[in-house]
């Protein structure tokens, strides 16, 4: 056994030849520790501008929602509204026409003339704002008539009654009494 070399203790892998060596730095043992994959870093967030925010969009549509609700209340408060309230209502004959004015609200009034014989007629067509004008040749009155100008939401019956009237937000004047 002279002339034979002594066989090596440990192999060596990728030292034929062709092939490339493979240096001791690249070597790892099994089981070492490290990571076969790399390790994945979170990107960080892309900032959302402010109007995106998901707070700030509640925020505009519950404003949105209470602003259409108070304007709804707004509506509903003024047509249901029970402080229309005829005051100072006068009456006046103009060239044998009756003038009716009062002050209240822009609201919707009904006017009743009431005869000598209580009869009840109405004329609430004849209202344009806080004033009607009654012509005499239309023969709707006479010197026994009073009118009564009430809220057109009041649907109580027509009185002359001083008590009704304050209940009901209304006012009454008769022919007689015109200036």
């Amino acid at each position: 056994m002279t002339g034979q070399s002594a066989p090596s203790s440990h192999a060596s892998i990728g030292d034929e030849p062709g092939r490339p060596r493979i240096g001791a730095s690249s070597v790892r043992d099994l089981g070492s520790g490290g990571a076969p994959l790399p390790e994945i870093v979170e990107a960080p967030d892309r900032q959302r501008p402010w109007w995106l925010h998901p707070a700030f969009l509640v925020s505009v549509i519950t404003t949105f929602l209470a602003l259409a609700a108070a304007a709804a209340w707004w509506i509903v408060s003024m047509v249901t509204d029970d402080s229309v309230k005829v005051t100072g209502l006068t009456i006046r004959s103009e060239t044998g026409n009756i003038v009716l004015h009062w002050d209240g609200p822009d609201a919707d009034y009904a006017l009743y003339q009431v005869s000598g014989g209580g009869e009840v007629t109405d004329l609430s067509q004849m209202v344009r704002g806080t004033s009607a004008w009654i012509f005499s040749a239309a023969a709707l009155y006479d010197d026994s008539s009073c009118f009564v100008v009430r809220p057109a939401s009041r649907t109580e019956a027509v009185s002359l009654d001083a008590a009704s009237l304050q209940a009901q937000n209304g006012a009454a004047a008769c022919v007689v009494d015109a200036q």
